[in-house]
């Protein structure tokens, strides 16, 4: 063949590599600037967000700010011994209380009807006095743990995490969450305090029905998956027990438990479905009132959610987790010999924890909060900080 001939051919296919060459730079140019729009997009919407929260915390007074840090049972503002129904007393206390939630459980449930007028009627009175919607929750984790279905008022419930667990079936924990998440919504609720990201290794625990399982691995991707599939039925979800309870010690005195485990040793274990979740986007962590004896630096005997060591150091800090954190149950008996309801609040929102959940007195609670902003023990930016990620929540909910 004549060197021309070849030298032609060596021409074309030269023209061609770099022809083709420019075509896949040019793509993975128009991507690049694709992802980068998307993402400046994104951020614009967060600022924007971040600015209008900021200005609804502006326009709230100090005692309604105050109000917003607190989930609880309905019957801690009407007095009532189950509160069924909501009327006049309902409205009178919202309008002196307009807190950030209400938390319901198997004594406020008759029947469908029912229960779709109680949440809604108190959603209505919570919306009227503060301008806020509330957080209005249940624990509907399945199996046993399900107010609905076991009062049955729901129907077609969930197996629990352990037999969902055993599945090894990603796509079962998904569907179940999306499937508790669709009818919970149904009746008004809008945050489903699920599912649990404990690991526990023992069939004796009180945890076991309602664990995923034994491994960080297996667990992690479970919890993953309902925390997409509660998104996916469009309903907020709230990660438990962090840093993780499964395995820990109880202690039978106190009702409390504890880990001598410390924040590296937990980092390859406990936290290993809580990073799972925080990575799938979980809204809100709920902490718990286990005690960490091996985490922080001379903070003591003390609920992880009093913690700061555990909450702003671990969980916002080493974790990145910029959402809602929130405590466990404050009615338990073992936080009422941990701390006076008065401080609770106060030593939480020192710690980096945003929502106190039921606590033991509310009244004191809520007023332990307002002396300490008065005597200088708080900062109202503090309180402000806390408010801004609970409106910034509440601006995420589905009408």
């Amino acid at each position: 063949m004549p060197v021309f001939i070849i030298a032609a051919c060596a021409l074309v296919g030269i023209v061609g590599i770099l022809v083709v060459s420019s075509i896949v730079r040019g793509q993975a140019e128009r991507e690049a600037a694709e992802k980068a729009a998307a993402a400046q997009a994104e951020t614009s919407v967060d600022q924007q967000e971040l600015s209008r929260a900021k200005q609804m915390v502006a326009d709230l007074t100090l005692e309604e700010k105050v109000a917003q840090l607190f989930i609880v049972r309905p019957e801690a503002l009407t007095n009532v011994e189950a509160a069924t129904e909501a009327g006049t007393t309902t409205r009178e206390a919202i309008s002196k209380n307009p807190v950030c939630g209400l938390l319901y459980d198997e004594k406020n449930f008759v029947d469908a009807k029912q229960v779709s007028g109680l949440i809604k009627s108190t959603q209505n009175y919570v919306k009227d006095a503060s301008g806020l919607p509330a957080l209005m929750c249940i624990q509907e984790e399945g199996g046993s743990q399900a107010p609905l279905a076991t009062s049955f008022i729901e129907p077609n419930g969930v197996s629990n995490a352990a037999r969902i667990g055993a599945s090894n079936e990603e796509e079962e924990a998904r569907e179940a969450a999306r499937h508790v998440g669709e009818y919970v919504s149904k009746y008004g609720f809008n945050l489903n305090m699920a599912p649990v990201a404990d690991i526990v290794s023992s069939a004796d625990s009180d945890l076991s029905e309602r664990s995923f399982g034994d491994t960080p691995e297996k667990v992690a991707t479970m919890v993953a998956a309902q925390v997409d599939g509660y998104e996916r039925a469009g309903i907020l979800c709230a990660v438990k027990h962090f840093p993780g309870i499964g395995e820990a010690e109880p202690d039978p005195h106190n009702e409390r438990r504890y880990s001598h485990r410390s924040a590296e040793e937990m980092k390859k274990r406990e936290l290993i479905p809580f990073k799972a979740a925080i990575d799938a986007h979980v809204p809100i962590v709920i902490v718990s009132n286990m005690s960490c004896l091996g985490v922080g630096n001379g903070e003591g005997d003390v609920p992880s959610w009093m913690s700061k060591a555990v909450v702003t150091d671990m969980l916002r800090g080493d974790m990145n987790f910029e959402g809602v954190v929130m405590t466990d149950m404050l009615d338990a008996k073992s936080v009422e010999e941990a701390c006076d309801p008065s401080e609770q609040a106060v030593r939480a929102l020192k710690a980096g924890t945003d929502i106190m959940v039921c606590p033991m007195d509310y009244e004191r609670a809520y007023r332990g909060v307002l002396d300490a902003v008065e005597n200088g023990e708080l900062k109202e930016s503090d309180i402000d900080e806390a408010v801004t990620r609970i409106v910034m929540l509440k601006q995420s909910l589905k009408e």
